[in-house]
């Protein structure tokens, strides 16, 4: 599948789709997918098969402290080596490289908007034809590509002329109510469309030109992180098309929550506060490395800590707890329309997901019905080993690594795509240069 080449808008600097390799593929279907956290970065080696995702080798590579801040990158020479050394980790265990990269940016990098556009069709007992559905596009994507820069641009305190788009998509099609993969050959009145954009700062564009050409490879994809893990939850979902929650993922440096409507990523948003911000306050407070507080988090998550040691450290994680969860109410407030009641599951990734307070507090109904749910949250984790479609035969993907399943399934699924969706779109940006 080819990448949609995407639109330069005026005043902009050269397109983004430069950066992406010719094809969007290569003959190979072995992969380099990299998950670029604030943290660590996280790398593997897929080949796509019959059977899914096959991983063939992962890499961890631990970032230096002034590397990454708050999802924005610090010391970009820094995060190079780091991602050289994740990617070579994986390459020897796999014992295959490849040139073809699958990049993740997190929420902090990246800006996801989600347009939803309703038509009326005139003539709903006629089929749609090749040629209907292209003027369908035309007529739509315009406006909601402006309404979608308008949002990011809101949303990362930039001017527009300061936004590249990096990803566009169609996510959902359906008629008269009902999902297509192709509305092409169906009849209908009611057409619906969601729309996916993403965007990136130019100084992150920067970031990525440096990147590839430092490392030597070519872009196949580039994504954010929490899109792909949303898609990741609606894929695992008994009914994919009915799939309805929200996504948390508690990274290092930051969160980001993913709103997920009936099957579709409606919005995103992200706020700079993650598990790294109650190790720095544990390590201030008993006054020891971030290395022995770190250490100390994980032991307390786990039940692993003496009592007279728990009573220092809970009033030290449920205070960064508290500050948290008002990040999260306030993305909350940005992500709910119409005060409707926000969807009753929560699905919680990420290493800082796992400490105890953080679900006692979620599922306090008290706050649950003060942020806009109508009963406390279910809370139902993303674990690696239920992901279907993804064979890790050889268990080398660990439970941090679920951004780095989400990309390559976000990979699969890309090229699972009707090749007259993507195409028709691909044509409607091209025209709009």
């Amino acid at each position: 599948m080819n990448l949609p080449k995407l639109p330069a808008f005026p005043g902009k600097i050269p397109n983004i789709s430069k950066l992406f390799s010719k094809s969007g593929s290569s003959d190979s279907d072995v992969y380099a997918v990299v998950d670029v956290g604030s943290a660590t970065v996280r790398a593997a080696i897929i080949e796509l098969t019959d059977e899914g995702v096959l991983i063939l080798g992962r890499g961890h590579a631990k970032q230096h402290p002034d590397t990454m801040y708050g999802g924005v990158v610090g010391n970009l020479d820094s995060l190079i080596e780091s991602i050289d050394s994740a990617l070579s980790q994986a390459n020897n265990r796999a014992g295959v490289s490849s040139e073809q990269l699958i990049l993740g940016l997190g929420g902090a990098m990246v800006c996801g908007v989600t347009t939803m556009v309703h038509l009326n069709r005139p003539q709903a007992r006629e089929k749609i034809e090749s040629k209907e559905f292209n003027l369908i596009l035309e007529r739509i994507s315009q406006t909601a590509l402006v309404d979608a820069e308008n949002t990011a641009s809101e949303e990362m305190s930039l001017d527009k002329e300061e936004l590249r788009l990096v990803n566009a998509a169609i996510t959902n099609i359906s008629l008269d109510g009902y999902t297509v993969s192709s509305p092409i050959g169906f009849s209908g009145k009611e057409v619906e469309i969601c729309l996916f954009n993403a965007f990136i700062a130019q100084n992150t564009l920067v970031v990525l030109q440096k990147i590839l050409t430092e490392l030597g490879v070519d872009l196949a994809a580039l994504t954010s992180g929490p899109y792909a893990l949303a898609e990741l939850v609606v894929a695992k979902s008994k009914k994919p098309q009915l799939a309805t929650g929200l996504v948390v993922d508690v990274g290092s440096g930051s969160t980001s929550v993913t709103l997920v409507e009936q099957g579709s990523v409606v919005g995103s948003k992200s706020y700079p506060l993650g598990g790294q911000a109650i190790t720095r306050h544990l390590a201030n407070s008993l006054e020891m490395s971030i290395e022995e507080a770190e250490k100390v988090k994980k032991d307390y998550a786990q039940g692993k800590v003496l009592e007279a040691q728990q009573k220092k450290i809970h009033p030290i994680v449920t205070g960064e707890v508290d500050l948290w969860l008002q990040g999260l109410g306030l993305a909350l407030a940005e992500l709910q329309h119409n005060n409707e009641p926000l969807p009753e599951v929560l699905y919680m990734t990420g290493g800082g997901s796992m400490l105890p307070d953080l679900e006692q507090r979620l599922k306090q109904e008290k706050w649950a019905k003060k942020i806009g749910f109508a009963e406390a949250p279910r809370i139902e984790y993303v674990r690696v080993e239920e992901i279907p479609g993804l064979v890790d035969e050889s268990h080398v993907l660990e439970p941090t690594d679920n951004v780095l399943a989400a990309l390559s399934l976000f990979w699969q699924q890309r090229q699972k795509e009707d090749g007259r969706v993507s195409d028709a779109l691909q044509k409607t940006l091209e025209s709009m240069e």
